[in-house]
């Protein structure tokens, strides 16, 4: 299994491009990524989604269960936790670390079941 980089579908990349069976995390906050789910999906490259936005491309039901994942995460955009006096908006937001922590759990998970 290869970790690729956020940035596979650039240009400059010349790490491993991801494949059939490979998996793809994608935290798509707050917009849907249609054009990378797509390419999942056509790819067969297994999908879990961390998103606040549905999928508008298809309905999640219309994809291949077996490949994909959607977690609505339905947090607002404007969810930072932290006031800076004369900054126009908060920062840190709450997303960010319950982001984290989904995506920790899911790569826990992952090692367990497949280093053993």
């Amino acid at each position: 299994m290869n970790i690729v980089a956020q940035n596979w579908d650039q240009d400059d990349y010349n790490g491993p491009q991801p494949g059939a069976d490979d998996l793809m995390i994608l935290f798509a906050m707050p917009t849907y990524p249609e054009e990378k789910a797509r390419f999942a999906d056509e790819n067969g490259i297994h999908l879990i989604l961390l998103s606040s936005e549905e999928p508008t491309d298809r309905q999640p039901d219309e994809y291949n269960t077996d490949r994909f994942l959607w977690l609505e995460t339905p947090w607002p955009l404007e969810d930072g936790a932290i006031e800076i006096p004369g900054y126009d908006i908060n920062v840190l937001p709450v997303t960010g670390f319950t982001n984290i922590a989904l995506f920790w759990t899911i790569a826990l998970e992952l090692y367990v079941r497949t280093s053993g």
